[in-house]
């Protein structure tokens, strides 16, 4: 029953009266998996040094600590929207800008043998974002029931840095660096198509192809 239409069913746009500005904050949960964390493996051989497995603990325990052993990172992100829509008698017409989906991760990850000499210290940060800019109208059929459209511009960004170091400080022969940088950008067109009926004020049944 306001400009969020657009994003939940751009045929509820049609029931609007006048027209308004509005904004709102979402926030949304999300989990990401990832495999960057250290490893102690039993097996050298096991390593993937593509993924900077700087493992070269021989004679200390055959897997990590237990407490990096969850690569499921739980983020929490709210985005700012904003929105209008103008009635127009039986059409409605909409657009304003609003993140659908995003998040990010940063956490710091250390190996050590038992003498305390050796280690492998981590840094790594996932980022990522989606933002869509709608243009929507919605169509009253009848006094129940209407249709309506939307034609987004979606923009994505994600971004992954990852450093590890091996230093050992009674062989400097086996320090290692790895460091990794990607950044990407995504461009594209989104549509969805909805229907909406309201056989009561206070009931409304949609459906919609997004």
């Amino acid at each position: 029953d306001d400009w969020a239409s657009v994003y939940w069913n751009p045929a509820g746009l049609a029931f609007l009266e006048d027209s308004q500005i509005a904004s709102e904050i979402h926030s949304v949960f999300l989990e990401q998996k990832s495999s960057e964390s250290l490893n102690n493996f039993e097996n050298p051989g096991d390593a993937n040094f593509l993924n900077a497995d700087l493992v070269q603990f021989n004679e200390t325990r055959g897997i990590e600590p237990a407490r990096f052993g969850n690569t499921r990172i739980g983020a929490t992100l709210v985005t700012p929207d904003i929105g209008w829509y103008k009635n127009l008698g039986r059409f409605t017409i909409a657009s304003g800008i609003y993140g659908s989906s995003g998040g990010g991760v940063s956490w710091k990850d250390e190996l050590n043998d038992f003498s305390g000499e050796d280690r492998i210290l981590a840094n790594i940060d996932l980022y990522f974002l989606t933002m869509n800019v709608p243009l929507a109208a919605g169509f009253q059929v009848t006094d129940n029931l209407s249709v309506g459209v939307n034609a987004s511009f979606v923009y994505g960004y994600n971004t992954r840095t990852i450093s590890k170091y091996y230093v050992s400080p009674t062989d400097s022969g086996r320090n290692n660096t790895f460091f990794s940088q990607s950044k990407s950008r995504g461009y594209g067109i989104s549509v969805d198509a909805g229907v909406l009926y309201r056989p009561l004020e206070s009931l409304s049944v949609g459906a919609l192809i997004r």
